[in-house]
């Protein structure tokens, strides 16, 4: 059950790879579950442009369950996975939701460096001999015949075979996933962001439960430009609530508490 699961994971990331080599603006979820009871297998999948869920009950043996439910919109991605099985059956069940947009920043000239935070919020859990997992990624594209290139904004993500995971990436929490990128005023580049959960109960060899559940929200929360700049975006989202350009004193601290502390010494060496 777990290779196949895995095979059709692998596939639906083969996908998602082709998709993003060639960036535009838009919404992606996917969700994709299967469930084995004596060596069969059912297997049942949902996409479409905003939101997607599919379960898959096994009539055979009712213990035995798949769901995978996921939503994108600009700024946000939400997934969650969940299986239900017993011994000698197996379960598994993955979500992905995407989104990418277009922006364009202004105020400068030449080039510069902007900053987003993320917020992520989750728990991962599993028993027996099952597991589930997630990966958050954010990326920044450039390609307008002069400039061309890509840089990993935001790459995170963990697994568990046995046990929980809580996962808090916000303000509250373990504070946000900040990542930065190099632009070019006046010039478009894209961000896109994907999300994907992924749950297997064991198979065979002693059952077990399991879910990775981020429909919480994964968030663009807040972005810090070079003061006097500002941010528009093709898709006519507004995110100026969540844009800065004089960063509170605790984002500093996140950004730059080494340079920070080097400035404090060369001052008190001066001083001397």
């Amino acid at each position: 059950m777990k290779k196949l699961y895995f095979s059709l994971i692998t596939a639906a990331l083969l996908l998602y790879g082709q998709s993003a080599s060639a960036v535009s603006v838009g919404t992606e979820t996917y969700a994709g579950v299967s469930s084995t009871v004596g060596g069969s297998s059912d297997f049942d999948s949902s996409s479409t442009g905003s939101s997607s869920s599919v379960s898959d009950f096994n009539n055979i043996q009712p213990m035995v369950m798949a769901s995978g439910f996921s939503y994108a919109d600009f700024g946000t991605n939400r997934a969650s996975s969940g299986t239900l099985g017993s011994t000698n059956t197996g379960a598994g069940a993955y979500s992905h939701s995407f989104w990418a947009d277009e922006f364009v920043i202004t105020g400068g000239s030449g080039i510069d460096t902007a900053w987003f935070g993320f917020s992520l919020d989750g728990t991962l859990s599993a028993t027996g001999q099952a597991g589930s997992s997630y990966d958050f990624v954010v990326e920044y594209d450039y390609d307008d015949n002069t400039h061309i290139g890509t840089q990993s904004v935001v790459n995170t993500g963990a697994d568990t075979s046995g046990g929980t995971i809580v996962v808090d990436y916000t303000s509250g929490g373990s504070g946000l996933l900040w990542g930065s990128f190099d632009f070019y005023y006046d010039e478009s580049f894209f961000i896109s962001s994907v999300l994907y959960t992924s749950s297997w109960a064991g198979s065979y060899s002693g059952g077990g439960s399991s879910y990775s559940d981020f429909y919480t929200t994964a968030a663009l929360s807040e972005i810090i430009l070079p003061t006097g700049s500002s941010l528009t975006a093709t898709s006519g989202t507004d995110y100026t609530g969540s844009q800065s350009t004089v960063p509170e004193p605790s984002t500093l601290f996140l950004l730059g508490a080494g340079i920070g502390g080097f400035a404090l010494i060369r001052r008190s060496f001066r001083r001397k």
